[in-house]
């Protein structure tokens, strides 16, 4: 076993080391996530300190020392669900190389006091063709855990491992009930949350194959984007907040008298041959539904669905407006002209 000194020299090449093979993972983690649209609360990464490090030698027997030590480095990833760390688990073993003999899934060790422990804890190595790539052969041989858990299993562990509350067998038989039947309630919160998820994929895949069926559909914030996206397609728009638009967008819609896709398509035979024109101009998704309601009827969009949601019209826009007959009297008094959205 190493001694003091050894350790002490042997430390700060690792931690600088690991430091950088860790900050690589995670942006590995955060590129690829982002791109496949799995969602997670947060990913971040440690290297375990001096102190830490000499007691895990110690007390495990270590005979390598540091070389030894599966968790020198980790990334924590929690996720809102476990239908995200499902998702994630699957990339991880498609992308890296998982050391199985040091990595275990708490989940199947499941006891009724331990909801706080039920993170998965994989320890991986780069695999061979990430290995392959200049700037990660100084990675060759090393490991980190990777543990991934939900939000709700991270504030049980955070408070069962606290210093002051502290969630051990050792207390009143009355409080170990307690503890087991709140655990008992958390599971069930993040299987209910999962249920939701999971459900809340399938409308969206059983709404997108009516939408291709040209049968009518309920507008809503799961169906929305896919409506447009279909109905649109050609155009190759812009979907910029699109995302966090929905609800404001459906607010209005909905006030202007379109709750249903086949409403949607009325106002689009309205409109008729004008679509090219004005979708050429609008080029991004929010404007061009707003344009649309306005260009039909632009006296009833303002009273009805507008609602002060937006204020700065540039001149090209009141011009192209009255290209199709919106005239200044529909339009509110407290719609302010910006010369900002002429550029």
């Amino acid at each position: 076993m190493i001694d003091s000194k050894e350790l002490l020299e042997n430390y700060d090449k690792y931690k600088l080391k690991y430091t950088a093979f860790c900050k690589d993972v995670q942006d590995i983690m955060i590129n690829n996530l982002d791109k496949m649209s799995v969602e997670y609360h947060s990913i971040n990464f440690r290297v375990k300190e001096l102190e830490s490090t000499r007691n895990k030698i110690k007390n495990k027997g270590y005979i390598n020392g540091l070389s030894d030590i599966c968790d020198f480095g980790g990334l924590r990833i929690i996720t809102f669900t476990r239908v995200e760390v499902t998702a994630i688990k699957d990339f991880i073993y498609n992308e890296f190389q998982v050391d199985e003999k040091n990595s275990n899934d708490k989940r199947e060790e499941f006891n009724e006091d331990q909801f706080g422990y039920l993170s998965l804890h994989l320890v991986v190595e780069m695999n061979n063709s990430r290995l392959s790539l200049p700037e990660n052969k100084s990675y060759v041989g090393m490991k980190i855990e990777i543990q991934i858990r939900t939000l709700l299993e991270h504030s049980w562990a955070s408070l069962s491992h606290d210093n002051v509350y502290k969630f051990n067998k050792n207390l009143p038989k009355k409080l170990v009930r307690k503890l087991n039947a709140t655990s008992a309630m958390l599971e069930m919160i993040d299987d209910q949350f999962s249920d939701i998820i999971n459900e809340i994929e399938t409308y969206k895949s059983s709404s997108v194959k009516e939408i291709n069926d040209n049968n009518d559909i309920v507008l809503d914030s799961v169906t929305l984007i896919p409506y447009l996206t279909s109905r649109f397609e050609k155009y190759k728009l812009n979907d910029t907040n699109l995302n966090k638009m929905v609800d404001t967008l459906l607010y209005e819609l909905n006030n202007y008298g379109i709750i249903t896709s086949y409403e949607f398509d009325d106002l689009l035979n309205k409109i008729g041959d004008k679509i090219d024109s004005i979708v050429e101009f609008s080029n991004y998704y929010i404007g061009l539904v707003r344009d649309l309601m306005i260009i039909n009827n632009a006296s009833k969009y303002f009273n009805l669905a507008w609602n002060n949601h937006w204020h700065g019209v540039g001149r090209k826009t009141l011009d192209f407006w009255a290209k199709f007959g919106v005239k200044n009297s529909d339009l509110p008094d407290t719609l302010d002209y910006n010369p900002y959205w002429d550029d």
